[in-house]
C-alpha cells in the first residue's frame, strides 16, 4: 500500500491486513452521525438501558462500510478486531479535533453575537433622549 494520508493499514488480530479510508468530505455529516451514534448506542447498550433508539449492529455495519469499502476486507474482521478498527477510523477522520474545533468556532460566534448585542444596546441607551 503507498503512502496515502487518507487511508490506515490495520492489522487483524488475525494476522491479515485491511484498509480503513477516510470518509469523503461530501459524507462527513451522515458518517459523523452514525459514529456518534454508535458510541450513544454502546454506551446504552453497556448501561443495559433497554429503551436506546439506536440499533448497535446496524450503526456498526455502517461506520464499517463507510470506512471500509472493500467487501474482501469488511468480512475479515472479527469482533477482537473492533477496538483495533474504531482506532483507527476515528484517528484517520481526526473526529474528536474536528468537533471540537467546530464546537469551539461556534462557541466563539456565539460570544462575539452577543458582544455585538451587547455593545449596540449600549450605543442605544445612551443615545435614547432622557
Amino acid at each position: 500500500m503507498t503512502d496515502n494520508p487518507f487511508s490506515r493499514a490495520v492489522t487483524l488480530r488475525s494476522g491479515l491486513t485491511i484498509t480503513v479510508e477516510a470518509w469523503p468530505y461530501k459524507r462527513f455529516a451522515a458518517c459523523y452521525t452514525n459514529f456518534r451514534n454508535l458510541l450513544q448506542a454502546a454506551r446504552e447498550t453497556a448501561g443495559f438501558e433497554n429503551e436506546s433508539e439506536y440499533d448497535l449492529q446496524q450503526l456498526l455495519d455502517r461506520v464499517v462500510l463507510e470506512s471500509v469499502p472493500e467487501e474482501s476486507d469488511r468480512v475479515r474482521i472479527q469482533t477482537p478486531d473492533l477496538e483495533a478498527l474504531i482506532d483507527a477510523i476515528e484517528g484517520l477522520n481526526n473526529v474528536r479535533g474536528v468537533v471540537a474545533k467546530l464546537l469551539s468556532s461556534y462557541a466563539g460566534l456565539l460570544r462575539a453575537e452577543a458582544d455585538s448585542l451587547e455593545s449596540q444596546f449600549e450605543l442605544t441607551s445612551t443615545t435614547l433622549p432622557t
